[in-house]
């Protein structure tokens, strides 16, 4: 047996074991180092090369890039969750979904909730944000209407499920990442684009309503799942005195900063930090406390994200990865179908979209426009393909997000698959038959 073939198969094993372990709620920091090394040796490749200058690597290039977002992020999170402004904002979010008939209001809870991170995406707030952003302010209204806690997990249709690589226009990452490769622009491919966002939508909608019925019958309570993010996130005080308006000052202003400005993601947060700090200085009985809570908690989210993000980093220095390259530049069947299968395959690899998408644009973005597809076909289907299998049990946002909202695999993975596989695996199909018609 080829050494290729062996560490091809390494890697299966390795990335078997990690999703079934990080779905069985073993340590990200602990799994994702080992099973890293366990390819390493099946592959025949030192543990100095694959962990010390591959794996290490890239988990302090993640930490690096990001940990200003993720501590700054986590930082205004709790603020304005231990200000009560959260709670001021939630519970007029809640005037509205008491208009709901009873027996709609848990739907009308959740729906509400993937409508304001539908609104911050597309206004360009980061995920890794957006994820502190919401707990805050949904941990309020799951509460008050006793939504079981494990549909937080339904806010992946607003928050990335079609914002992130679907909806043309985007400013996520993964829609403005192929644009340096092929020229094109975030509204690349309009009409197949915007045909998949909104059957994505609709097929999200639907399913988020049968979830919420499902865990109505079987009697789950926000308490079910809910109690670690009770003593988490904050606790409840004496609603402060302030008008929601005055509330959203800060929130709106990181927009602003962010699309309007267009400062850094971490200025804006430090921005938003100060306004809560001044603001909200009578309702921040410890404000010091705050501060370092948010900090930590938000430590422990970005080095469990960096520890999967650089598993994916390792895996490209073994001699299987460069098998597994060759080998879909000869996939047969129609070049279209070709982006998909790629995209779908090395996200999956990498554990991460945004990772998957990048290695899909170095190595085979110019082929495919030498075969004459038209850049904003390749533009739109690589990144719908990228969302599909990149949300398997290992990827990086979804060890954030369980982070953060204190759930397990075993509480919310199934809404999490279902809104972030199964549905871009839908529009993917549907994207291919699109361009294959002629439509772009």
């Amino acid at each position: 047996m080829s050494n290729e073939l062996m560490s091809l198969i390494g890697m299966a094993i390795a990335i078997g074991i990690l999703m079934y372990l990080a779905f069985r709620g073993v340590s990200i920091l602990i799994l994702a180092p080992a099973c890293a090394a366990f390819a390493c040796i099946i592959s025949g490749v030192s543990l100095s090369e694959g962990l010390v200058d591959a794996y290490s690597a890239g988990m302090g290039d993640f930490v690096a890039r990001q940990f200003l977002v993720f501590t700054f992020g986590g930082i205004f999170g709790k603020l304005l969750g231990d200000s009560g402004a959260a709670r001021v904002i939630a519970l007029n979010i809640a005037k509205i979904i008491d208009k709901f008939p009873e027996n709609k209001r848990k739907f009308g809870v959740v729906i509400s909730m993937v409508i304001v991170c539908f609104v911050l995406t597309m206004g360009g707030v980061n995920a890794y944000v957006l994820i502190f952003l919401s707990v805050a302010l949904s941990k309020e209204l799951f509460e008050k209407y006793d939504v079981n806690w494990g549909l937080f997990s339904c806010l992946q249709l607003g928050s990335s499920s079609v914002t992130m690589t679907v909806i043309p226009g985007s400013p996520s990452i993964q829609n403005l990442t192929p644009t340096s490769y092929l020229g094109t622009t975030a509204m690349a491919a309009p009409q197949i684009g915007f045909t998949c966002a909104v059957i994505q939508t609709c097929l999200g909608v639907l399913y988020i309503y049968h979830a919420v019925k499902r865990d109505e019958k079987k009697h789950l309570t926000f308490m079910t799942y809910g109690s670690e993010i009770k003593k988490t996130v904050f606790e409840l005080g004496e609603l402060p005195h302030y008008s929601v308006w005055y509330c959203l000052i800060p929130p709106v202003a990181v927009l602003l900063l962010l699309n309007i400005a267009q400062l850094p993601a971490y200025i804006c947060l430090v921005c938003g930090i100060l306004l809560c700090c001044i603001m909200f200085r009578q309702s921040l009985t410890a404000p010091n406390k705050s501060l370092k809570d948010g900090a930590t908690n938000a430590i422990v989210s970005l080095l469990n994200t960096a520890a999967i993000t650089a598993f994916g980093t390792a895996i490209t220095v073994l001699p299987g990865y460069a098998y597994v390259i060759s080998a879909i530049d000869h996939l047969p069947g129609p070049p279209i179908v070709q982006i998909a299968v790629v995209s779908n395959i090395m996200a999956c690899m990498a554990g991460s979209a945004t990772g998957g998408l990048g290695l899909v644009m170095q190595n085979f973005a110019q082929k495919w426009m030498h075969m004459g597809i038209n850049p904003e076909v390749i533009h739109r289907i690589s990144t719908i393909s990228c969302s599909g299998l990149d949300s398997l049990p290992h990827n990086g946002g979804l060890i954030t997000n369980l982070s953060v909202t204190k759930l397990t695999h075993r509480q919310t993975y199934w809404n999490y698959f279902v809104l972030t596989v199964i549905l871009p695996l839908i529009s993917c199909v549907i994207a291919c038959v699109m361009a294959t018609l002629g439509f772009v």
